[in-house]
């Protein structure tokens, strides 16, 4: 028999976690409007960063004993659809959001002295699971299970309602599928999955009842990358999942991030491009793409030599990650050559923020053995996709703006021409 009840002590933990992310929650929607506090920066945030927080407190309050908060979170996601459709002002929206999260923080035990918080530990987000099986209470033990682990879990209770949730392109980090299903079995799933390009790495556990060395093989050749018997135990899939993802993370980060500067390097620039087109085709709203240049590097290098060159590269893109937004992503693209993509912006606002960061970044003292010196960065801007269709257009596109940039002096912002 699977295990289909959590203990009174899991449930404690799980109800502890809850109201531990829900405070780290209402924090992130307030940083948020804070950060971004003119319309068309908040706009930009609404559907990425705080309608997720309002999303994912719907999903869950009802589900560990805070019904109350699923009631606030869903008006309160009414209210952003509203502001985002133009018929709430984001004066009043910002008013209503506060609200809800006050009245949420009301609900939140003061003092939750049933919960053991030594055993409780928040940890920060391990990424994304998909658990796909027609056993709804089974879901529900490993979404919980996972999700005192740090995972945020979708669930499935059909292959049909599963191929609905991969359509959204979203980043899963590993999938937990149920071979025997209606509407399609998980080998047919998995088949399909393997033929996304998205999807095609995505490690892939099968959960199922069928024990036979020849359901295995075939999982196996299909594209599994492990197999799981029930009755399952939840540490036991917990522990793989943590393992699976960790490993193939640690693969990616080697293949996808520069080892000098830790910003991503080339090979991700596909990936993260074809990630904000499908986003846009979905959204109707743009995205940035600037190609940024260190100006004078070569001269820093010659005077300062090539460690302090590094520590120059380094500086820059902590600096540049510092002041970004989660969706957004520091490529290096070559040398003290850096791509910037800007998530869901309009051209006006993506080039008013680059050039904020570089007259902040130009004000940076940086000092090599008592004396102080500052550097400087020009940048091309372009927009998806409004300047091009494709990456190889936007790169060319930057590229011109950024060469004309360069040309009218350096430590300058040159947008894409406007037809």
């Amino acid at each position: 028999m699977v295990q289909p009840f959590l203990t009174q002590k899991t449930l404690n933990k799980i109800k502890g976690l809850f109201i531990k992310e829900t405070i780290r929650k209402a924090a992130v929607v307030r940083a948020a409007i804070l950060n971004y506090a003119k319309e068309q920066e908040l706009k930009s945030v609404l559907e990425e960063e705080i309608y997720v927080v309002f999303h994912s407190l719907k999903g869950t309050g009802k589900s560990v004993g805070f019904p109350e908060i699923t009631n606030i979170a869903a008006n309160a996601l009414e209210t952003i659809q509203k502001t985002m459709e133009g018929e709430i002002s984001l004066r009043l929206f910002k008013a209503r959001i506060e609200a809800y999260l006050c009245e949420i923080e009301e609900i939140l035990p003061r003092d939750a002295t049933d919960v053991n918080d030594e055993e409780v530990v928040l940890k920060k987000s391990q990424g994304t699971v998909l658990v796909v099986d027609d056993d709804a209470t089974l879901v529900q033990a490993v979404k919980e299970r996972l999700t005192l682990d740090g995972f945020e879990v979708l669930e499935a209770t059909s292959a049909r309602e599963a191929v609905s949730i991969l359509k959204r392109k979203q980043v899963i980090d590993l999938m937990i599928i149920d071979i025997v299903m209606p509407e399609g079995n998980g080998f047919e799933l998995c088949a399909k999955i393997r033929k996304e390009k998205v999807y095609e790495d995505t490690p892939i556990i099968f959960m199922t009842a069928e024990t036979s060395l020849d359901k295995k093989l075939e999982g196996f050749k299909i594209g599994a990358d492990d197999y799981v018997v029930k009755p399952i135990s939840l540490d036991e899939i917990a522990a793989k999942v943590q393992a699976i993802v960790n490993r193939t993370r640690r693969y990616k980060m080697k293949l996808q991030y520069d080892e000098l500067t830790e910003a991503y390097n080339r090979s991700f620039l596909q990936e993260k491009v074809q990630e904000e087109m499908a986003r846009s085709k979905r959204t109707g709203k743009c995205f940035g793409f600037c190609m940024i240049d260190i100006d004078h590097f070569k001269k820093v290098n010659d005077t300062y030599g090539h460690l302090v060159g590094d520590e120059i590269l380094r500086a820059f893109v902590k600096f540049l990650k510092l002041r970004i937004r989660l969706s957004d992503a520091v490529i290096r693209y070559g040398g003290e050559e850096f791509v910037l993509v800007l998530s869901q912006i309009a051209f006006d606002e993506a080039n008013r923020i680059v050039n904020r960061l570089r007259e902040d970044f130009s004000k940076q003292k940086f000092e090599v053995n008592g004396e102080s010196f500052s550097v400087s960065f020009s940048a091309g801007v372009a927009v998806y996709p409004d300047d091009s269709q494709s990456l190889t257009d936007l790169i060319a596109a930057a590229d011109r703006a950024l060469y004309h940039a360069k040309q009218s002096g350096r430590n300058k912002i040159c947008c894409c021409e406007r037809n």
